[in-house]
């Protein structure tokens, strides 16, 4: 689970952790405060948040040791 700690120091927020049974990996999920995808109005906004949360994402991944470090 020190792995899991870096990962999620590195991201900055606590994402949701669904550990598949029986296997050496997990689901990691968030979930934004968009409620309403067909909102053009809104879809910049989504854009940026997409684009933040996958930079994030990878970064928090690499200070982790990498993706078979997570499982």
């Amino acid at each position: 689970h020190e792995r899991r700690q870096q990962f999620e120091q590195a991201l900055g927020e606590q994402p949701v952790w669904d550990d598949l049974a029986g296997r050496k990996s997990a689901r990691v999920s968030f979930t934004s405060e968009f409620s309403d995808v067909t909102d053009v109005d809104q879809w910049p906004e989504m854009i940026a948040w997409l684009l933040d949360q996958h930079v994030r994402f990878r970064r928090a991944i690499q200070a982790a040791g990498g993706l078979g470090s997570l499982s």
